[in-house]
């Protein structure tokens, strides 16, 4: 048998070389990339620092007008709405002032007031007792009161009730509320 030979290297320049391109480092890299002129020429402007100073205290002040105006829109629509609280509340006085709580006799009722007179003008003849008062009209809903008076106090009222319903009369005693208002019935 013949002597077996040992294996046959291969020469160096047949072994695989590693890739350059694999083997580059970070810095052959970095050399390698080309950047253009355009990009490395600066296009920032120089800032004036004086020129920002304006511009942001030229801000500061229009937010403090803004401000002062909102400020002064506030004051003053805080006091309409004052004057306006202290007009109704003297209105409301002065409805109140002008219509008192008082004792009535309502004697009728009709959503036309001139037709209340006449009403008024036949009870007249046919009650003496309620020729002498005065004719006076409120509001009830969508109609209105036929009443007479007013009387110093709700006992008079009644009195003057009870004489009424002797007759035969349909009339009863009434207190208006304070402010509720009641108006003179024209004519006598």
């Amino acid at each position: 048998m013949p002597a077996q030979q040992p294996p046959a290297q291969q020469p160096p320049a047949q072994q695989q070389q590693p890739n350059p391109e694999a083997t580059r480092s970070l810095a052959d890299i970095i050399r390698a990339i080309d950047v253009p002129d355009a990009e490395r020429q600066s296009t920032v402007a120089a800032v004036d620092l004086a020129e920002v100073e304006r511009m942001q205290t030229a801000r500061r002040a229009e937010r403090q007008a803004a401000a002062d105006k909102a400020k002064k829109a506030a004051a003053a629509k805080a006091k309409a709405e004052a004057d306006a609280k202290a007009k109704k509340e003297a209105e409301e006085k002065a409805r109140l002032a002008a219509n008192p709580s008082r004792n009535w006799l309502q004697i009728g009722t009709g959503a036309n007031k001139s037709a209340l007179a006449f009403t008024m003008r036949n009870l007249r003849k046919k009650y003496a007792d309620i020729a002498p008062q005065d004719a006076w009209t409120a509001s009830w809903g969508r109609t209105n009161r036929l009443l007479v008076g007013p009387f110093a106090s709700f006992t008079r009222a009644k009195s003057l009730e009870e004489k009424l319903k002797a007759d035969g009369a349909d009339a009863f005693a009434w207190r208006s509320d304070a402010g509720e208002v009641v108006e003179r019935l024209p004519g006598k």
